[in-house]
């Protein structure tokens, strides 16, 4: 029995792979044999990683068809009107801010603003799998880069 070593944190179900510990007990009871134990193990195992399968293909199928769906001609219309709301709320925000905070509250709203924006940018770039990574060393995402390091680490 000491070739049949189970992690106690398997045992006693915390991980999940043994929801109870039955056929261990009764194992090293002796009321099964050591191999019945095994193949039980092997056979429970074996359904969990078979339902995972099942789980991974319908994420996928739910994958492929909401990248069909962002295809086409009304999401990109709502996304585009999405965008349009967005680049004139913080046009209209940057303005305000400016006028009312001056030299306090301006440089965390530029931070956040430009943190999340070329996040995004990057992220968008780099996970289309296109050539357009490149465009991130154009001089404006340069500039705005190092206005965010002006701003956070030499403030003068």
């Amino acid at each position: 029995m000491d070739d049949f070593n189970i992690p106690d944190e398997c045992i006693d179900g915390s991980i999940g792979i043994l929801s109870n510990n039955k056929i261990i007990n009764a194992a090293m009871d002796g009321f099964i044999s050591l191999k019945d134990a095994r193949k039980d193990l092997v056979t429970r195992i074996e359904k969990r990683v078979h339902n995972l399968d099942r789980i991974v293909e319908r994420m996928e199928k739910r994958r492929a068809r909401i990248a069909r769906m962002m295809d086409t001609a009304p999401f990109r219309r709502r996304m585009d009107k999405f965008a349009y709301v967005l680049g004139t709320t913080i046009l209209i925000s940057y303005s305000y801010l400016i006028g009312k905070y001056p030299n306090t509250h301006i440089y965390t709203y530029v931070t956040l603003i430009q943190s999340v924006l070329l996040a995004h940018r990057y992220y968008s770039y780099s996970f289309s799998e296109s050539h357009y990574v490149m465009y991130l060393f154009d001089f404006c995402y340069i500039a705005n880069f190092l206005l965010l390091v002006l701003i956070n680490f030499a403030p003068q």
